[in-house]
């Protein structure tokens, strides 16, 4: 039974239950030109919790050091 019957079987209002999609550019209003720095800053980031997912598991001593370096650099105290 679609999720929508067994709402209103519960009486819950359809006005409760439509769906409205926003857009990013709604949310986050329009998009800011990066600077090359900051672009590195997020891709190297987002390298780090790529490496952390995906190795995560790992059991080949590769994985497992690219798995620890991207942790300890999480975890680091250090800001620079």
């Amino acid at each position: 039974m679609p999720i929508e019957a067994n709402l209103r079987l519960a009486g819950v209002s359809s006005s409760l239950t439509r769906l409205d999609i926003i857009l990013p550019s709604q949310h986050f209003g329009p998009r800011r030109k990066q600077t090359p720095e900051r672009r590195l800053m997020i891709a190297v980031l987002h390298d780090a919790l790529d490496c952390l997912e995906k190795h995560r598991c790992a059991t080949g001593s590769q994985s497992r050091r690219l798995f620890r370096e991207a942790k300890h650099w999480f975890l680091a105290d250090e800001t620079e």
